[in-house]
């Protein structure tokens, strides 16, 4: 209980009493405050320590501490700083790579005669169609029939140097900067493919799309399309700030290395059938 330290007989005026009584209860919460970590601290103790004898008490605490903490920590970092970080990250990286990427975009602009960003669209979080950025890495060159080559055709040095340094994918911090995207998650795909998921795939739709991902760092494009969509059902299920972490420095070094960039024959991926 808290103590009243100094009792004024008579207060010569409201305000001496007034300040009295607002000392009073600002000591009455900061005990308040204080007395429950003591609790939670004496409790924590008792469960893990006092209890070691009795195993299956223990157990039984130590298990419910690790459910609470785990869903508190993942529910906190999905819900609350997932979002800001994505937006702090993604402007920062706008302004340490503009002065490498905006010489590199006047250049791809000269080279290809076109705009130099590739847009596109694609699904994202819960399936809702948005504009894709990427930066352009090939030519826009078509058959006699007005179909573009296939992409082996249309692919240039520069860009094929572009795409290994996955430079390509920085003016995507745009999307990110405009909620279209998270820096990491399952990478968006075609519209086209849809109507071509099973209820399992559909579930990489839960969380927004990231320029990186856990399939990013287990294969990338040199594993199958199923192979790819069980890895991002997985980080779904596995969203957690640690996973991310581990997915960032992954990314790094993959990068740097020119790990997984693409299958030996094909540029890109071939396109997903339902089947493959």
């Amino acid at each position: 209980m808290v103590k009243w330290q100094k009792k004024i007989t008579r207060a010569p005026n409201n305000k001496i009493e007034n300040q009295n009584i607002l000392c009073y209860n600002r000591n009455a919460a900061k005990e308040a405050v204080i007395g429950s970590i003591e609790h939670v601290c004496y409790f924590f103790i008792y469960a893990t320590k006092l209890h070691e004898k009795i195993n299956i008490t223990h157990k039984l605490y130590f298990f419910l501490y690790l459910c609470v903490f785990k869903i508190f920590s993942w529910l906190m970092y999905k819900r609350f700083f997932k979002r800001p970080a994505d937006i702090f990250f993604s402007f920062g990286g706008l302004l340490i790579t503009s002065p490498v990427i905006l010489p590199l975009l006047l250049f791809v602009c000269l080279k290809t005669k076109e705009n130099p960003f590739f847009l596109q669209k694609r699904p994202g979080l819960h399936e809702k169609l948005f504009t894709l950025i990427k930066m352009r890495t090939m030519k826009s060159i078509y058959n006699p029939e007005g179909n573009l080559l296939p992409d082996r055709d249309r692919q240039t040095r520069w860009g094929k140097v572009i795409r290994d340094l996955s430079i390509d994918e920085v003016p995507q911090l745009i999307n990110v900067l405009k909620g279209d995207m998270s820096l990491i998650g399952p990478r968006p795909l075609l519209p086209e493919y849809l109507p071509l998921y099973s209820g399992h795939q559909r579930k990489r739709h839960s969380v927004r799309p990231g320029i990186t991902g856990w399939a990013q760092i287990n294969g990338r494009n040199s594993i199958s399309w199923q192979q790819k969509f069980d890895l991002d059902v997985w980080y779904v299920d596995h969203l957690t700030f640690k996973t991310d972490m581990q997915i960032f420095f992954q990314t790094i070094r993959k990068v740097l290395k020119k790990e997984a960039i693409n299958r030996s024959t094909e540029v890109t991926m071939p396109k997903f059938d339902g089947t493959n």
